[in-house]
């Protein structure tokens, strides 16, 4: 008999716990390792002289984002410095487009770095109209602007409410049938409601997302 037959379930929610913080750890270790790997390339890279490259690489090293991380705060710091330097335009323009790309793609309940998303639309803006009439960098900064993300609340809705029809999906396939195999009314009806009403609020949560 192992340990934990032994014990009363209420007693081993401390065990749970422990184990899945070690999992939560050990995956934030990976991630904050791999960050480090990829910006250590990216140094070498760019010493190198190939600061194009180092900006893909650097770009790598942000994606593997997570909280507290010193080595992607590293990596956003050095995207910005080339991302301000006048005296590359293309390679200002690559590296404030590396960053924007890689702080959406970070993004999910909370969006870490957004805060550098106004100067970086400002800067793709103008070099990307550099010669061009001032209202073109205006009509080009405009769209930058645009957020075509999700909204957090409605796709939280869809993600909640799937999870919750194959519940009762779930439910009515286990508990809707009476001894014999017979469907029953009686036994299914709380699940064949539960089972339109998620359904109903998924397809409103993917419409409205």
């Amino acid at each position: 008999m192992s340990v934990l037959q032994g014990e009363p379930a209420g007693r081993r929610w401390p065990l749970y716990l422990v184990v899945a913080l070690v999992a939560l750890g050990a995956l934030w270790l990976k991630v904050r390792l791999e960050a480090g790997q990829s910006l250590a390339e990216a140094q070498a890279i760019e010493a190198e002289g190939d600061a194009l490259l180092a900006i893909a690489v650097y770009k790598d090293a942000v994606s593997w984002y997570s909280p507290g991380s010193g080595p992607v705060d590293d990596a956003v710091a050095r995207l910005l410095a080339f991302s301000r330097d006048d005296v590359a335009p293309e390679r200002a323009l690559a590296a404030a487009r590396a960053l924007r790309g890689a702080i959406f793609a970070i993004r999910s309940t909370w969006s870490p770095y957004s805060e550098h998303l106004p100067e970086l639309n400002d800067r793709i803006a103008r070099l990307m109209t550099r010669g061009m009439a001032p209202e073109h960098e205006a009509r080009h900064r405009a769209l930058l602007e645009r957020d075509h993300a999700p909204a957090l609340g409605w796709s939280l809705l869809a993600v909640f409410a799937f999870v919750a029809w194959v519940g009762c999906l779930f439910g009515l396939a286990t508990r809707g049938f009476d001894e014999d195999g017979a469907f029953s009314v009686t036994r299914s009806r709380y699940w064949l409601l539960g089972f339109a009403l998620t359904a109903m609020l998924w397809m409103v949560g993917l419409a409205l997302a």
